[in-house]
C-alpha cells in the first residue's frame, strides 16, 4: 500500500529544515537549551559597542554636582543700622553764691577738712581767697623781716642766702649746710598769722599789694599786658568784698568743721 505524503507537509519540513541550517544554533546552559539567531548576535554586539561608548561618557559622571554648578553671585549683606541711644537729660549745675566765691552751705557744714586752711581754701570762701591772693603778693604790701632783727654780719664759717634776708648758710667746718633763721616768726606772712587778721586788714593789705605790683609790671614791661589785666580783675573783686560777710562765713565754716586757728 502506498503512502500518501502532503507535499505542502513536506515542502514545510525542508523550508524549516533550511531555516535551522541557515540562521539558527542552540547552546546549552546549566538551566536549559536557548536558541538565538544570527540577527540577535549581531544586535548584541551593536550593543555592546554602544557600551563602550557610554564607558567613555561615564568619567564625565564621576565629576561632583558642586562642580558643574555655575556659583551663584554672593549674597550682599545688608547693613546693620544701629539705633542711637537717647542721651540723659543734663543735670542742672548747683547755683552758687555771689561775691567772688563759690561757697554754698553744703560746703560749709562739711566736716572733711583736716586743717583752718583745707577749710577755708576748700569752700572757697571769701576770707580764704584773700588770704590766697594775699599770700602770692605779699611782699608788695607786707615788710618782713624786720631789719633790726637781721644781724649786719653773718656768723663765723656762713654765708647769706640770696633772696633770703635774715637767713644763713653755714659753708666751712662740720656744721656744713646747717641753716640759721633769724627772721620773726611772729610775723611771718603765713596763714595762720595771716588768718587771725580780720576780712578789713586783709583786705587793705591785698589792695595795697595789686596797686604796688601793677605799679612796677607797667615801669618794667610797660601797660597792656596780660598780667596787668589779671591784677586790674583781682582788684575789681577785691574793692566790692563785704568785710561783715568774709568774717562771719569764716566763722561758720571753722565751727563746722570743728577747727580753730592756733595760737
Amino acid at each position: 500500500m502506498t503512502a500518501i505524503t502532503d507535499s505542502s507537509d513536506e515542502a514545510e519540513i525542508e523550508g524549516n529544515d533550511e531555516d535551522v541550517k541557515a540562521g539558527s544554533r542552540k547552546r546549552r546552559s546549566s538551566r536549559g537549551t536557548v536558541t538565538y539567531n544570527e540577527d540577535e548576535e549581531e544586535e548584541e554586539e551593536d550593543e555592546n559597542e554602544g557600551d563602550d561608548d557610554s564607558d567613555d561618557d561615564s568619567d564625565d559622571d564621576d565629576i561632583p554636582l558642586a562642580a558643574l554648578k555655575s556659583p551663584s553671585p554672593a549674597k550682599k549683606k545688608k547693613p546693620v543700622v544701629r539705633k542711637a541711644k537717647a542721651k540723659a537729660p543734663a543735670k542742672k549745675k548747683a547755683k552758687t553764691t555771689t561775691s567772688g566765691t563759690k561757697a554754698t552751705t553744703s560746703n560749709l557744714n562739711s566736716n572733711d577738712y583736716s586743717s583752718p586752711s583745707f577749710a577755708l581754701y576748700g569752700t572757697e570762701s571769701i576770707k580764704g581767697k584773700l588770704i590766697q591772693n594775699l599770700l602770692c603778693r605779699w611782699w608788695y604790701a607786707i615788710t618782713w623781716p624786720d631789719p633790726s632783727s637781721i644781724p649786719k654780719e653773718p656768723p663765723t664759717n656762713y654765708d647769706a642766702m640770696d633772696g633770703f634776708p635774715g637767713v644763713f648758710i653755714c659753708t666751712h667746718g662740720e656744721e656744713v649746710g646747717t641753716i640759721k633763721n633769724f627772721r620773726d616768726k611772729e610775723n611771718s606772712p603765713n596763714f595762720n598769722n595771716l588768718a587771725k587778721k580780720t576780712s578789713k586788714e586783709l583786705k587793705e593789705l591785698l589792695i595795697k599789694a595789686i596797686n604796688e605790683q601793677k605799679r612796677q609790671l607797667i615801669e618794667s614791661e610797660g601797660a597792656g599786658t596780660g598780667t596787668e589785666k589779671e591784677l586790674n580783675s583781682m582788684l575789681k573783686w577785691a574793692l566790692k568784698v563785704n568785710n561783715k560777710k568774709a568774717d562771719k562765713e569764716a566763722e561758720q565754716v571753722f565751727k563746722a568743721n570743728r577747727l580753730s586757728i592756733p595760737e
